[in-house]
């Protein structure tokens, strides 16, 4: 009921001016750490709000995503689970991300992306079943200054958190949708270019690596694209792209998967063939999404890699990144044998040779040491 979740959002926030007038240095350090999350994902904002979309996509409901921009509103929209009790606390908590209490815990996966927004929105909007809220750093600002400081001077440079305090909202909404979240842009040229730019240039393999997106769409100021991945068999997916309505292309992809746990944490590995033997534009590792580092075989590489604030490099001397490529390796030689299964052997090894040097952060694990010795094993 909307009533329940008004009144949660309610006491939600007079307990945090509680906290902060108990403790104001936590308004500072809250502050401050909410601003660092956000530098830390700049460049992968569009990203960020396509994971959070994907992470609530079900099995019986579309499970599409749904982008907009019309030069001054952002949207992001999807299908599946609604914000809970759990996923609003997460947000004006750091680093209490609901994805932490799922049963399957994930390695890399932090729940920290929505942070990467704040930068560019002068207002944030969710509304997600019985949830309407709003979030803003004038109200948040007007929040601490009027409830924490009870009208009193704020002390110099002292700013509040912008998702510490949820304002509600109560006009409908009117959208298909399950969750929409809507970004009203600051009015800011290198801000519009930046989100003109990732979505344009958004690359739709990230598909390949969706656990449950199937179809993403995105409206860019009247023009429209669609990406949609259907399966073609047990380890085949085609995926393809339509602009305005016009196909163009459509390309069917070997999935070569493996899963393992290291601890109590689960990991995955998606290994990525273009079945007609194109070698891949953009040949970097990917956790979901695209990294910085670049893996020269004719495959795209996906795994639940540690990676560091950026989320484009692997973090470095890390165990459980050691052992997903050592088992990345050994996937790739499969991947050889299933591509050339009736060919000569001269082929497989020529898919296992890169076309350049590794770069530092592989060769800091010997992953062609690594591979070298699976290919001996396998023998």
């Amino acid at each position: 009921m909307a009533k329940d979740m008004k009144s949660f959002i309610e006491g939600k926030v007079k307990k945090r001016i509680t906290g902060y007038r108990n403790e104001n240095e936590l308004i500072v350090s809250e502050y401050a750490r909410e601003n660092e999350l956000g530098r830390s994902y700049k460049g992968r904002e569009i990203l960020e709000l396509i994971q959070n979309a994907e992470d609530e996509l079900t099995d019986d409901l579309p499970k599409e995503v749904y982008i907009s921009f019309d030069g001054e509103v952002l949207s992001i929209a999807n299908y599946g689970e609604p914000f809970s009790e759990e996923g609003i606390t997460s947000l004006m908590y750091s680093n209490t991300s609901n994805k932490k209490n799922r049963k399957k815990k994930v390695i890399g996966n932090k729940g920290t992306g929505f942070r990467a927004i704040l930068g560019w929105a002068e207002e944030i909007r969710i509304d997600s079943a019985d949830l309407h809220i709003k979030f803003s750093h004038k109200h948040a600002q007007d929040v601490l200054k009027n409830e924490v400081f009870k009208g009193e001077t704020l002390p110099k440079g002292t700013k509040a958190a912008t998702l510490v305090f949820p304002e509600w909202q109560d006009e409908p909404y009117e959208g298909e949708y399950t969750t929409e979240i809507s970004l009203k842009i600051k009015k800011n040229d290198r801000i519009i270019a930046d989100i003109r730019e990732q979505l344009e240039n958004l690359n739709g393999n990230l598909l390949l690596f969706l656990n449950r997106t199937e179809k993403l769409v995105i409206n860019l100021e009247g023009r429209e694209f669609c990406f949609e991945k259907k399966a073609t068999g047990p380890d085949k997916v085609r995926l393809s792209k339509m602009e305005d309505g016009e196909k163009v292309y459509s390309k069917e992809w070997l999935l070569n998967k493996n899963e393992g746990l290291i601890g109590d944490e689960n990991y995955s590995i998606v290994i990525a063939y273009d079945m007609e033997g194109e070698i891949p534009d953009n040949p970097y590792l990917y956790t979901y999404f695209q990294t910085d580092v670049r893996f020269p075989f004719p495959v795209l590489l996906h795994a639940d890699f540690n990676l560091n604030g950026d989320r484009n490099h692997l973090v470095k001397n890390d165990s459980s990144n050691a052992k997903i490529l050592e088992d990345a390796a050994e996937l790739l030689i499969d991947t050889a044998i299933k591509v050339y299964d009736k060919g000569v052997s001269y082929n497989r090894l020529l898919f296992l040779i890169p076309d350049e040097e590794l770069e530092v952060e592989l060769q800091r694990y010997d992953f062609m040491g690594l591979l070298k010795e699976k290919m001996k094993a396998a023998e």
